[in-house]
């Protein structure tokens, strides 16, 4: 890996530690924000939209889609949820999607929320693109602006296979995915 994608990974991780750090520091909120009584509880609902993309594992090269998210609360922490992204490569016949089950888990009550998680599911497409089992691990913050509403950043390591017997070897031929978006709870 080159020098130039080399810091920009490194500054990327320390500008997560960072804001997480200073979500369990801050006492104060921007005029608007949301407070901890807004925030999503057991048995909440969230959707989100995004702007999402991935690069291979050196950063070479990459592709940008969109995705949708509807997620379920099963405590305050705990978000289940299925995401759906489509991805059209440059024509009609080499376009992916991928359909995704995730589970994270977010820290803190205030406006600033990090999380971490974990996700399975399918990725399909056109000629370019083989059908394969996917799984990864992924984390983000999200910022709740007002109530429930929020905005988020999301990076996530995954890889595809065949077959568990893959799954050991395919870890090294991952994919680095990252998606910023809004989204909702209610």
């Amino acid at each position: 890996m080159n020098i130039i994608k080399r810091t920009g990974l490194i500054l990327s991780a320390t500008l997560f530690l960072a804001s997480f750090a200073f979500g369990q520091q801050a006492r104060t909120t921007f005029p608007g924000a949301a407070q901890s009584g807004d925030m999503p509880r057991e048995g909440s609902r969230e959707v989100t939209f995004a702007g999402s993309g991935e690069s291979d594992r050196k950063f070479d090269n990459g592709s940008l889609s969109l995705e949708g998210s509807y997620g379920w609360y099963t405590t305050d922490r705990w978000l289940i949820s299925l995401r759906q992204t489509v991805n059209n490569l440059g024509n009609s016949r080499n376009w992916s999607g991928s359909t995704i089950v995730a589970a994270d888990y977010h820290f803190l009550d205030g406006p600033w929320r990090p999380f971490i998680g974990a996700n399975t599911g399918f990725r399909y497409g056109g000629r370019s693109v083989g059908d394969s089992f996917a799984a990864g691990v992924q984390t983000g913050m999200k910022y709740y602006v007002h109530g429930g509403a929020f905005l988020f950043g999301r990076a996530e390591y995954s890889y595809t296979f065949d077959s568990v017997s893959d799954v050991e070897d395919a870890w090294d031929r991952g994919r680095w995915g990252y998606a910023f978006g809004m989204g909702l709870n209610f």
